[in-house]
């Protein structure tokens, strides 16, 4: 029996509490929250992580496949219960079930990775923890390499070390409806984090069979396979001729547009911190982020259908509200149709959002637009806003959204149309767009009196069930309180039209325009021609 472990080392000690330590508030939060009981560590080496397991009040369990590990485990933890077993071994399916299985550190020492994995989808019935070094590849790969033998090494001196994108594909694939990475806003260990001269090298994964509503995690979606690995780079270069020859028939204003496009994407790939300046198709100066909303603007395909019925709707003299304000698409577009004489009311609780919304107000000279640092909501209150740090910058939401993304919590006002309104002492509104990520339903709740107050406004509404599932209601329920209130729903199509819509389907998937009653009349040019 060795004198000397590896797992005492003060390295070693140290890397295995650094890993440990954002679980330290998570872990126990999990535990209380879903009634776990039971813990597999597996790849336990001397049980410092069974013991750690047994402290949240688990009932723990611990395998390895070196019996002198499990011997030296046994000794320093005498009331935890070690078997010697091999992660690649399906006869590791006859422990049983777990309720957490915990895999820390030994996924890059297995030769056979994937069939570990589907054990472990087996043995959990509920989450996988995985801790692991992961090799920095966007694409799912695995990479053979040699290790030295030791007591935390693979049994044979070779491991396949796989992409993080790799472990990702394998749980899904292996069984788990989610995969999360678990959010490091400070890691001590300096695995988790890159610096000048190294790339990243651990990463924090959960597999569940449940959905987690949690900040510090993001979802991640499963990642595409490699399309053909076996391409050559002269057959790639042979398929960009037909695409040459599509370009170069394009018209003029087509292929600047197509080259600034691309000259766009290699920017933000060299420099993805900065923003690019571009003229809108309605006159106003918008500055671009890296984020998915401008890609959107920049392929010209960002809600055509709907920013055009604005367009169309706005007139000199009118009063809009822009309920999640964003950037200031909107806010821009309604800024230029309602002049001097009419004014735009623009709210937005996101810091980064705010700023970056006055920037493109400074740059516009928008006089009529008023800026509301808050969110709207059924009542006044403090709230949490999830803030993604990705390109997801529009899905910032009340609710945790579901983006592969991180997020960052901060705390905003919240305030109600009905107040807001009062206290401003605005008495007419004529359009509001509400794009709020789910709490659509809080902001009608919040706005009883202005939807009595004739005339009421035409609303431009976002209608998803994919934003309201976060907030535990369907999109629907949008639908119906709005037609209680005497409103009519219409599509948005092309030019600005609007088509009557069904309102008893069950879901909804869309942005929608509602009209009320008395102003029917007014969008009648609107509607589409039926004959």
């Amino acid at each position: 029996m060795p004198e000397n472990w590896v797992f005492d080392k003060p390295h070693s000690v140290r890397c295995q509490a650094e890993r440990i330590e954002p679980l330290d508030k998570f872990l126990p939060e999990l535990v209380k929250s879903f009634g776990l009981k039971s813990a597999l560590d597996v790849g336990c080496g001397t049980g410092r992580y069974s013991g750690y397991l047994a402290d949240l009040g688990l009932e723990a369990v611990g395998i390895d496949a070196k019996p002198e590990n499990i011997s030296e485990a046994k000794r320093r933890h005498p009331d935890i219960t070690f078997k010697v077993y091999n992660a690649e071994d399906p006869s590791i399916q006859k422990l049983g079930v777990f309720d957490l299985v915990f895999c820390f550190g030994l996924l890059y020492h297995l030769e056979n990775i994937f069939i570990a994995i589907r054990n472990f989808q087996a043995l959990a019935s509920k989450f996988l923890f995985i801790e692991s070094m992961y090799l920095p590849d966007l694409k799912p790969t695995l990479y053979l390499h040699d290790e030295a033998e030791g007591q935390d090494q693979s049994l044979r001196a070779v491991a396949f070390y796989p992409s993080e994108s790799c472990i990702v594909k394998m749980c899904y694939r292996a069984g788990f409806p989610f995969v999360y990475r678990f959010i490091i806003d400070s890691a001590s260990c300096e695995d988790f984090r890159a610096n000048l001269f190294r790339k990243k090298m651990r990463t924090l994964l959960i597999a569940s069979k449940v959905y987690i509503d949690s900040p510090s995690l993001a979802i991640i979606s499963e990642p595409q396979g490699i399309s053909d690995p076996w391409e050559t780079f002269f057959a790639k270069v042979f398929s960009l001729i037909p695409r040459l020859k599509k370009f170069l028939r394009k018209p003029r204003s087509q292929k600047i547009w197509t080259a600034s496009f691309k000259i766009a994407k290699l920017w933000y790939r060299l420099f993805p911190w900065t923003f690019i300046p571009i003229r809108l198709s309605f006159g106003a100066w918008w500055l671009a982020w890296n984020d998915a909303v401008s890609q959107a603007i920049f392929s010209r395909d960002f809600e055509k259908f709907e920013h055009k019925f604005v367009e169309c709707f706005l007139k000199p003299g009118m009063v809009m509200l822009d309920a999640g304000a964003h950037h200031g698409f909107y806010t821009l577009l309604a800024a230029k149709k309602v002049g001097p004489q009419g004014k735009v009311i623009a709210f937005e609780p996101s810091p980064r959002e705010l700023r970056r919304l006055r920037w493109c107000l400074f740059l516009n000279r928008c006089r009529n637009v008023f800026v509301e640092p808050a969110a709207l909501g059924s009542g006044q209150e403090t709230a949490d806003l999830f803030v993604c740090l990705g390109k997801e910058t529009g899905c910032n939401s009340l609710r945790p959204p579901v983006v592969s993304e991180a997020l960052s919590k901060v705390s905003v006002a919240v305030t109600t149309l009905d107040c807001f309104l009062q206290r401003s002492g605005i008495q007419k509104v004529d359009l509001i767009k509400i794009d709020v990520e789910g709490a659509e339903l809080e902001v009608l709740r919040g706005a009883g009196e202005l939807l009595q107050r004739r005339p009421r406004p035409i609303i431009c509404c976002e209608v998803q069930d994919s934003r309201t599932k976060p907030w535990g209601y369907r999109a629907k329920e949008i639908i119906k309180l709005l037609s209680s209130y005497g409103y009519y729903w219409f599509e948005p199509l092309r030019e600005g039209k609007l088509k009557v819509i069904s309102i008893d389907k069950e879901d909804f998937e869309n942005n929608f325009v509602a009209v009320p009653a008395e102003r029917l009349e007014q969008i009648a040019k609107f509607l589409q021609n039926t004959d």
